[in-house]
């Protein structure tokens, strides 16, 4: 509502009448703020407007959203208790049926479980305000139906299971890999459409640390965070040089390393079938296949995530170098704290599950290890401890960014819980219901995981509820315990960045539900059936994520301004030109400093803006210098003429534009003077 779409000003006055949408006193305010979108709630007295009796959050301070939610949790744990005495009801039924007719019933009963969840709608307030408004019928009928689910794995997490080695593992996991390195660098130049402020800051940031003389443990940019990453990106940088595509060359890297440790998770925590199948999905999972290209450091968590659990998890389970292997994993999983703020709950991970070993039958590990896990922790404590001192010394610098997403504030200051609760389920449903809705960390509002990966996990999970008490299911089952509350503390969830640590487990789930389902289905699939349904389903969850990402959400229509195009197309151009200056309209969002700083690196001078009715005539027109104008539709609409007139540009020709999804006109870029000897190098459309 502000005047110019700037930002808000002491002593102005605003048109909030289309903001009154959530009661007489409440407003839900979108602060566009460095490019983020958050939710401020704030209350406000309006002249003439009778104050409500009390707001959406006075209302959560009430009893009756308590009464509901016990009321919730009551009906968990009866609904858990029927369960448990149906499964052991129907036990000795279970045991005389065939593997494959066990199958059958769990395949039907994950299907419909998914297909619930697709089609339903749980939630049915508003996506910014975190308060317990969810379809409670829907929420019973999801219940029913995944108790189906639980009941109908009961007799396949009983399925013998196959024992006999892998042939040719090594070959897969290559085969894997490739698959997942293709994924991660076909079309990259192109997809994703644009290049995001973020990652031109992330690269900024590293030659920047690169020119220093000092080694720098924290950064204060885009809200603050460690430098392990934009070391790594200064490192690659400085040998292959300045460019958008070796931008990339961390994040694919990791992201294709990251489906050897999920491999190698699998293997040591399961079975060598499961670390396989579990590599698969998470080379050819939409979700993480676009995390590794975005040059974000968030890519590193599942990565040293994964390796650190699975060298912990091969001291524990294995003879072989296993005390070397378990400080290793410490070590490990504490240089991922340096990665990514939503990490900060993978020691918790690891803790939680050394915990639960200590509480069940394989406690004698621990006991085995115990001087291994002493001196991992004493290492993992010196590694983490610099960065543990700065957060010591420096509270507001290290926990800036979290306060500035978390609900922490809001539970302090209403004194309730329930956002946390809703974010928490909100995020749980993100994998199979509704998942983040901006596209330029998901196909909008679509689940994180795709349909068929989906109901193999929702399929998983079940299984693992019956088997908790051995390590592999156990592992995953605390890994999403444990990790998902603490990354639901944000404001805007689900958030696909801070819940991307819930990957790995998902997928190690999923890969057990299809091993089971083979061990069920070994007598109707022998011989030469078994890997040609394999390979079937491998083609259909590859193909399904592929059209995801590569077709539907590389041309949704929010792709070009979320990925700021315009901003790209830009600085592309004065990559290719010197001494070039540019004004923008002020009627278009340019926000492209960093990307012009980074791919114009030493040949840029810094935007400025223009107010539409200074476009003619005004000094930014010269011809000592070569001019660039970013006029947006508005400015070009209004001065037409005045343009044809002054820059001598011929509007019948072809100017360079940018269209948006629909075909509308976004922008079109023209020049003004700088007649000194560079005009061979400008294209013929801009002459």
């Amino acid at each position: 509502a502000s005047r110019d779409h700037a930002a808000v000003m002491p002593g102005e006055r605003y048109d909030i009448t289309s903001l009154l949408q959530l009661g007489d006193n409440v407003i839900a305010l979108r602060v566009i703020d460095a490019g983020g979108v958050m939710a401020t709630l704030f209350t406000l007295d309006l002249p003439g407007v009778e104050a409500a009796d009390e707001t959406l959050w006075q209302a959560a301070r009430s009893l009756y959203p308590w009464l509901v939610l016990f009321a919730f949790v009551a009906a968990v744990g009866a609904w858990a208790w029927a369960i448990h005495r149906l499964a052991a009801h129907r036990l000795a039924q279970t045991m005389r049926r065939r593997s494959e007719h066990l199958a059958v019933r769990a395949i039907l009963a994950a299907a419909s479980c998914q297909l619930v969840l697709a089609v339903v709608t749980l939630y049915q307030g508003e996506r910014e305000i975190p308060v317990l408004d969810w379809n409670l019928l829907a929420l019973l009928l999801t219940a029913l139906v995944f108790g189906w689910l639980v009941v109908a794995a009961d007799g396949l997490a009983t399925v013998p299971r196959d024992a006999t080695p892998v042939r040719r593992e090594g070959c897969w996991l290559a085969a894997i890999v490739v698959v997942g390195l293709v994924a991660r660098v076909a079309w990259l130049d192109s997809i994703p459409v644009g290049f995001f402020q973020d990652e031109a800051t992330n690269g900024n940031d590293a030659l920047a640390l690169g020119r220093l003389d000092h080694w720098l443990l924290w950064s204060e940019s885009v809200g603050g965070r460690p430098t392990l990453f934009l070391y790594s990106l200064s490192a690659v940088l400085q040998t292959f040089g300045v460019s958008y595509l070796t931008l990339k060359i961390v994040p694919v890297a990791a992201g294709t390393a990251t489906i050897v440790a999920v491999w190698a998770l699998g293997r040591t925590a399961f079975e060598p079938r499961i670390g396989l199948w579990a590599a698969f999905l998470v080379a050819v999972s939409r979700w993480h296949v676009h995390y590794s290209r975005m040059a974000w450091e968030v890519v590193l968590l599942p990565l040293f995530a994964c390796a650190g659990i699975a060298l912990l998890a091969y001291g524990l389970r294995r003879q072989r170098a296993a005390g070397l292997a378990t400080v290793a994993g410490a070590v490990v999983l504490a240089v991922g704290l340096y990665t990514y703020a939503a990490y900060r709950a993978i020691p918790a991970v690891a803790i939680a599950l050394l915990l639960a070993v200590a509480v069940s039958s394989e406690r004698w590990m621990l006991w085995r290890r115990a001087p291994a896990l002493i001196v991992g922790t004493l290492l993992a404590g010196a590694t983490a401890w610099p960065l543990l001192s700065f957060a010591a010394s420096h509270p507001e610098l290290y926990w800036w960014r979290y306060t500035e997403v978390s609900l922490t504030s809001y539970m302090a200051y209403f004194g309730t819980p329930l956002p946390w609760l809703d974010q928490i389920g909100r995020s749980a449903l993100s994998l199979n219901h509704v998942g983040d809705a901006i596209v330029r960390h998901n196909l909008p509002d679509a689940p994180h995981l795709d349909p068929l990966t989906g109901a193999l996990f929702l399929l998983g999970l079940a299984i693992a509820l019956w088997n908790s008490r051995r390590f592999g299911p156990r592992l995953a089952l605390v890994w999403i315990a444990v990790f998902l509350p603490l990354a639901s503390l944000t404001r805007d969830g689900p958030h696909a960045t801070r819940l991307l640590g819930l990957l790995p487990p998902c997928a190690l789930l999923a890969a057990l539900a299809v091993q089971r389902l083979a061990d069920a289905l070994a007598p109707r699939l022998g011989g030469w059936r078994a890997p040609v349904a394999g390979g079937i389903l491998a083609a259909l969850i590859g193909a399904w994520n592929a059209h995801d990402y590569f077709v539907r959400a590389a041309q949704h229509p929010d792709a070009d301004a979320l990925f700021n195009v315009t901003g790209r197309r830009v600085c592309e151009f004065l990559r290719r030109h010197d001494d070039v200056r540019v004004f923008f309209s002020d009627d278009i969002g340019f926000w492209a400093d960093g990307q012009c700083f980074f791919l114009a690196r030493g040949r840029y001078d810094g935007p400025h803006p223009i107010r539409v009715g200074g476009v003619v005539g005004g000094s930014w027109l010269g011809d000592d210098v070569e001019r660039m104008g970013v006029l947006g539709r508005e400015c070009f609409d209004i001065h037409t003429e005045e343009l044809r007139e002054r820059g001598g540009v011929s509007l019948s020709g072809r100017a360079l534009e940018e269209r948006g999804r629909q075909g509308q006109l976004l922008y079109r870029l023209y020049h003004f003077g700088g007649e000194t000897g560079r005009e061979r190098a400008r294209p013929a459309a801009l002459r």
